[in-house]
């Protein structure tokens, strides 16, 4: 997906181009930027005929992924930000992981470095660590922090996970509403730790960048979709995929008292969570007691005794983790 990327994209399509795997059908879709992104893509375009350069009317990220997955041929999917940039040998490591194993993965990921102001921070120290998952165990460790596979990218897909599996269009947190429907309908997940993917913290023009606003609500939508769906599929890890959507949800709605934004949207949320209180009981009464105390404070005693509970909590595992 490209929009208004112009001071990153050639980077960004240099790694690509560049790749040591080269049967790839690099496909570009441009969503109506006002800078000079399409040229770029264009430019590209001549000169590399295994890019296509699609133009998809502003419809978002979302709809600009959707609108790949369908044009796309191959039997893989990988995923690249426009603003981001990879390894020349993404494609050939990630390929090489599901071929080492013949059969029965769906999925190959790898690590990634964050780029910022200072240059690369990276969190892998272990290069050679290579380990094999299966589905449950790729989402309980999304659901408890133990991996990072909670975003679309840095990973290799095999295809057939998407006859039923799209992006909601107009959601700028498109990853975390599908990323547990990927793994779920995965056979095994395979996972090498050496950072192959460099994402851009730089660029202040990106959605996750932007002021904070009603569509930050999507981070609730996508993990309350995450809770059912295991409630439905994988009902051992509701417990932990409905903590992590009430944790998500207080923490929305600590910014928006914060700040005095996006009130219509906290108090929806706050009539939401008291219904799954009442009617969840079988699942909430398993959750952990520092969640509920949250949750009973929001309820139970108004917003402004919450707000002390939050920063008291916050504050006392900044505490914990510096000592």
């Amino acid at each position: 997906p490209v929009y208004n990327v112009e001071d990153w994209l050639s980077r960004c399509l240099d790694s690509i181009v560049k790749q040591t795997y080269k049967n790839l059908e690099i496909i570009l879709v441009e969503d109506h930027s006002t800078d000079n992104s399409l040229t770029i893509c264009k430019k590209y375009e001549k000169k590399d005929n295994r890019i296509i350069v699609y133009q998809n009317e502003g419809k978002g990220v979302s709809s600009a992924r959707n609108f790949g997955i369908n044009k796309s041929t191959g039997k893989y999917i990988c995923f690249v930000d426009s603003d981001d940039f990879v390894a020349e040998n993404l494609c050939s490591k990630l390929y090489s992981l599901i071929k080492q194993i013949k059969e029965g993965v769906n999925i190959s990921c790898c690590g990634f470095d964050f780029i910022n102001k200072n240059g690369r921070e990276g969190f892998y120290k272990n290069m050679n660590q290579i380990s094999i998952l299966n589905s449950f165990e790729a989402l309980k460790g999304l659901l408890n922090g133990t991996n990072d596979y909670g975003i679309v990218w840095a990973k290799l897909y095999d295809k057939k996970l998407f006859v039923s599996n799209r992006f909601i269009d107009g959601m700028i947190f498109e990853d975390g509403e599908l990323i547990h429907k990927l793994l779920g309908s995965a056979d095994n997940i395979i996972y090498t730790s050496e950072s192959l993917y460099f994402y851009n913290c730089i660029n202040s023009q990106s959605i996750v960048s932007r002021e904070f606003s009603n569509k930050n609500y999507d981070r609730a939508i996508a993990d309350y979709s995450r809770y059912l769906y295991c409630k439905e599929n994988y009902y051992i890890l509701s417990e932990l995929a409905l903590e992590a959507y009430i944790n998500t949800a207080l923490n929305l709605i600590y910014i928006s008292a914060k700040s005095n934004k996006c009130l219509v949207e906290m108090k929806q949320l706050i009539l939401q969570l008291k219904l799954i209180r009442d009617q969840e009981l079988e699942v909430f009464n398993k959750i952990s007691n520092n969640t509920k105390k949250e949750l009973y404070c929001l309820l139970d005693y108004g917003t402004f005794i919450f707000l002390v509970v939050h920063i008291f909590n916050i504050l006392k595992h900044m505490i914990v983790k510096h000592n």
